[in-house]
């Protein structure tokens, strides 16, 4: 049976976390981290127009692909859909991490905000501003910024 039709609800998100904790820790670590960023485009879909389901059929075939087939599955577009949309509740967040979420959309709302004024006089580039953290362990003089062009 398809984790994805079973309800009630928290029974689909218990299954998750089952079926995700047979994951190594940097596999699921790294999911975890890919679902959050997920997660946060979704939330803040007013603005990017990326809802759920535009996401889910980009990332289902890109996350749940097997060998044997490349094409489209609808099943894995709707398990990416269940990780995004149950996110919280699958995936046991910190207080470190639930800071660093909304101090990440204060941010883009201050972006948001000035580039609405600036909106007549500056062209769209189409820029892409992604600020991932992959290792919580490292003191803030090891880290790193890096700007992507």
């Amino acid at each position: 049976i398809s984790i994805t039709t079973l309800e009630p609800q928290s029974e689909k998100i218990n299954a998750y976390r089952e079926l995700l904790s047979r994951l190594y820790t940097i596999e699921y670590e790294t999911l975890k981290k890919l679902v959050g960023h997920l997660a946060f485009i979704h939330s803040m879909r007013s603005k990017n127009k990326m809802e759920i389901k535009n996401l889910a059929v980009i990332w289902g075939p890109t996350l749940l692909q097997k060998i044997e087939d490349v094409g489209y599955s609808q099943q894995d577009a709707e398990v990416v859909s269940d990780l995004v949309l149950l996110y919280k509740h699958i995936f046991p967040l910190s207080d470190d991490e639930i800071k660093k979420e909304q101090e990440m959309l204060m941010c883009l709302q201050r972006y948001y905000a000035s580039a609405e004024t600036l909106a007549d006089s500056v062209k769209q580039s189409g820029d892409l501003k992604i600020w991932i953290t992959v290792d919580q362990n490292l003191k803030k003089s090891q880290k790193k910024r890096i700007k992507l062009m």
